[in-house]
């Protein structure tokens, strides 16, 4: 896991231009289910954050996969709470606009895993227990904190705190992140 602190000096003229956009939810070129409070982000924003993502990374070129902002607010249910990102990409990365919840890094309580299921049977007790926050421990907890990057191996089981967010859509002052899915290429 990497994390950077104070990572764009424009934050906020950037959390600003976040919390304005409509969060009308993105249907996922993966799963083509409906995410609900999902915006896309400028172009602009988006390449600020490739750019602190890259120096992360000096050894390998960062591919952005996906990007896009998330409010989590109250009342909100993410289809999979506990969930991995591998589908998106090889890495997650998690740039905060709040300073309240964060995001919890988790294994199965019972059957240990905490990153993608390899069998089929361990695919079934992911599905059953995603939403069952009760059956999973938190490994890790990343406290939320405006202008801070953390990136992080897409396989690992995740979810978003608190769970259900909090605040609401129309006072804006919910759960926000920009989440970049991304690959990694050794410079040769």
């Amino acid at each position: 896991m990497k994390v950077m602190y104070d990572t764009l000096n424009h934050y906020e003229e950037v959390e600003d231009r976040i919390r304005s956009l409509p969060f009308d939810g993105v249907v996922s070129p993966v799963d083509n289910i409906l995410y609900p409070d999902i915006a896309l982000i400028p172009d602009d924003i988006g390449g600020a954050i490739h750019a602190q993502l890259q120096g992360l990374f000096p050894n390998q070129t960062v591919h952005p996969s996906f990007q896009f902002a998330r409010l989590s607010v109250e009342g909100v249910e993410a289809p999979h709470s506990v969930h991995n990102d591998l589908s998106m990409g090889e890495w997650t990365s998690l740039f905060y606009l709040c300073d309240e919840g964060g995001t919890d890094i988790c294994s199965h309580r019972t059957e240990g895993f905490g990153g993608q299921p390899e069998t089929d049977e361990l695919l079934s007790v992911w599905q059953r227990d995603t939403n069952n926050n009760e059956a999973w421990h938190t490994d890790i907890h990343i406290p939320a904190e405006r202008n801070k990057l953390v990136a992080y191996p897409a396989d690992w089981m995740h979810r978003a705190v608190p769970y259900q967010g909090y605040g609401s859509k129309d006072g804006g002052d919910g759960r926000l992140v920009i989440v970049t899915f991304f690959n990694l290429e050794d410079k040769t």
